[in-house]
């Protein structure tokens, strides 16, 4: 359940999907563009995070945006359900998605309720279309934190001593980090044979404030904005990692850290 803004928006944030700030006026000019008021709750967020990737989401749904408001893809003001309309049976007319790609779309549904909408997952493909929630606060309260199968490690002065560490204990090397993806670096190593393969990735909960990568369009404006770091979930320690790995060396990593007295919390237990 979605009880603290700091919890619902990923860190880093990924630039390209961050609108400019959400003033008083632009909020005006969306609501009358759009020709429904905005629930207070979405307003709020939006005012915190022009919008952006999000931590929490239903139980096996692709949905892990919130869309803002401004110029910027994806944006609620920027849909056209014209070409989609032909092929489901039921009326687009009143739905204003804020996640979606194309074949799926979850929707502040006006359709029943102008001033108060219903959240609404359609489903283009399959013709299908499900209320969600009846208000955007109750589909707040009913996201949540997508932390299956991660681990925590508190107490972590560096983390480079720990990879040392433990490359000597799991007789492998960690490999150069990869920061591509999301933004911060993830230190991974192979473990197992080349019949079986095992994998296990390292991180700080100290990431970076915001990125954009390299090969974007937008990166020479948006880089100016990447600046001190924060922490990736607000729950955890600064000083703190997270594990994760693959099922079949669970004991050897487990026997691991027991051996270098740091104990692998499951980041559940923090939500």
């Amino acid at each position: 359940m979605v009880n603290n803004f700091s919890d619902l928006w990923t860190s880093p944030i990924y630039l390209p999907y961050l609108q400019p700030e959400l003033t008083d006026e632009i909020l005006k000019q969306a609501e009358k563009q759009l020709g429904y008021k905005l629930p207070v709750e979405l307003v709020t967020l939006l005012k915190e995070q022009n919008g952006g990737y999000i931590n929490m989401s239903f139980p096996e749904s692709p949905h892990n945006v919130i869309s803002g408001i401004g110029p910027n893809f994806p944006s609620i003001l920027d849909f056209d359900f014209e070409e989609i309309q032909e092929y489901v049976s039921y009326s687009l007319k009143g739905l204003i998605p804020f996640d979606g790609d194309g074949h799926w779309y979850l929707c502040l549904d006006y359709r029943e309720d102008p001033l108060s909408p219903y959240v609404t997952f359609i489903d283009v493909e399959c013709d299908n279309q499900e209320i969600v929630a009846k208000s955007f606060s109750e589909y707040l309260s009913k996201l949540k934190m997508q932390v299956d199968d991660e681990y925590v490690i508190e107490g972590v002065d560096s983390i480079e001593t720990i990879l040392n560490q433990l490359s000597k204990l799991l007789k492998s090397s960690f490999l150069s980090p990869d920061s591509f993806d999301h933004g911060y670096p993830i230190y991974n190593a192979k473990l197992g044979d080349e019949d079986n393969p095992e994998w296990i990735w390292i991180s700080s909960n100290m990431v970076p404030n915001a990125f954009v990568r390299e090969n974007n369009k937008r990166y020479d404006e948006l880089k100016l904005l990447v600046s001190n770091d924060k922490k990736r979930y607000a729950k955890l320690p600064e000083d703190s990692c997270l594990v994760s790995f693959t099922d079949g060396v669970r004991k050897e990593i487990f026997e691991a850290f027991a051996s270098l007295n740091l104990d692998l919390k499951e980041l559940s237990k923090y939500y």
